[in-house]
C-alpha cells in the first residue's frame, strides 16, 4: 500500500478519461497505472498491469461495460470493477446489472465531462470507494456504505417473507438509482421491497429504501409508524 491502490482507467471518451483521472489526482492513496479507450484495450493490458481497482464505463460501444466485466472475470484477474455509470436510464439499468454480476460498486460522472461540473462530488465518491475498497480487503466486512448494492442483491432474497418485521435500508446512491434498485430486489425477494416516500406507513414484511440523497427515520403517528425523509445536511460524508 506504500505506493497506493493501482488504478486502471476505462472510458472511450478522451474528455470522461480525463475528468476521472483529474479526480483521481486529488486522492493520496490511489495510482494511476493505465488508461484503456475501450474493453478490449483494457482485457489487454490487466495481464501486466495488475490494478487493484478498474474503473470501468458502462456505455461504450463494441464491448460495453458489462461484456468488459464478463471477460475479466473469465480471465480471473484479481481486481475489482468500478462501474463508472451516465445518470441515465440506460446507464442505470446497465449499472445494476453489474453489481448483480458482482462488481464491487459505482460512480457517478458529471453529464458533460468537464472537471469544473461536480468534481468536488466525483472526488468523494472515488474517495468512498477507495476505503470501502481498503477496508474489505482488510477485514472482509459484508456491508459497508459502498458496495452494499452487491452485499443487497445477496442478503435480501435470503430473508423470508413472513419475516414478521420491516426492513428499513439507506444507501449511498444518486435519486436515479434507487426506484431501479427497489424493483430489482422486489422481483428477487420474498419481502416486498419499495423505495420509501415521505408518509408511507411502515408495514412488516416489507423493505423500504430510502430516496437516494435523502435520510429516512420514521415518527409514531395515531395509526402507527410512517417514514419521514428529509433533506437535512449529510452525516458521516
Amino acid at each position: 500500500m506504500s505506493d497506493g491502490l493501482r488504478v486502471l482507467v476505462v472510458d472511450d471518451v478522451e474528455a470522461c478519461r480525463s475528468v476521472l483521472i483529474y479526480a483521481l489526482g486529488a486522492l493520496s492513496d490511489v495510482r494511476i497505472v493505465g488508461m484503456a479507450s475501450s474493453g478490449q484495450d483494457a482485457l489487454a493490458q490487466l495481464d501486466s498491469l495488475r490494478p487493484d481497482i478498474t474503473l470501468l464505463d458502462v456505455e461504450m460501444p463494441d464491448m460495453d461495460g458489462i461484456a468488459t466485466l464478463c471477460a475479466i472475470g473469465k480471465k480471473r484477474v484479481e481486481t475489482s470493477e468500478v462501474m463508472v455509470s451516465p445518470s441515465t436510464q440506460s446507464g442505470v439499468e446497465k449499472t445494476m446489472k453489474s453489481l448483480q454480476m458482482g462488481a464491487f460498486d459505482f460512480v457517478s460522472r458529471p453529464a458533460d465531462c468537464d472537471p469544473s461540473t461536480q468534481a468536488e462530488k466525483l472526488v468523494n465518491d472515488l474517495r468512498r470507494v477507495v476505503r470501502a475498497f481498503v477496508t474489505r480487503r482488510s477485514v472482509g466486512a459484508l456491508g459497508l456504505s459502498t458496495g452494499g448494492p452487491g452485499a443487497l442483491d445477496q442478503l435480501m432474497p435470503s430473508l423470508p417473507g413472513d419475516l414478521g418485521v420491516p426492513v428499513l435500508i439507506v444507501q449511498h446512491m444518486p435519486s436515479t438509482f434507487t426506484p431501479l434498485l427497489a424493483s430489482m430486489l422486489n422481483r428477487r425477494s420474498a419481502l416486498r421491497v419499495t423505495e420509501a416516500r415521505d408518509g408511507l406507513w411502515v408495514e412488516e414484511n416489507t423493505a423500504y429504501i430510502a430516496q437516494g440523497g435523502r435520510h429516512m427515520r420514521v415518527r409514531q403517528c395515531a395509526g402507527g409508524v410512517a417514514i419521514e425523509t428529509t433533506l437535512d445536511p449529510p452525516e458521516q460524508h
